[in-house]
């Protein structure tokens, strides 16, 4: 399994967030990438070689 590490910015804000709905999502995301380091989209130009992993939700699934 590989280490996920957050910059200090990141930790903070997901250590705040209060939906849990969103926090929940943010934690899939982190199962997936632990689990295989290349789930994503591979990124080009500047970032080309790195993966990213992009989360979607709607503004109206974190008011209900």
């Amino acid at each position: 399994m590989t280490e996920v590490r957050f910059f200090p910015p990141a930790a903070k804000f997901i250590k705040k967030l209060k939906d849990k709905k969103l926090k929940m999502l943010y934690q899939e995301a982190v199962d997936k990438i632990r689990e295989d380091h290349m789930v994503g989209e591979i990124k080009t130009g500047d970032f080309s070689g790195v993966y990213g992993y992009d989360i979607y939700i709607a503004i109206g699934q974190i008011m209900s």
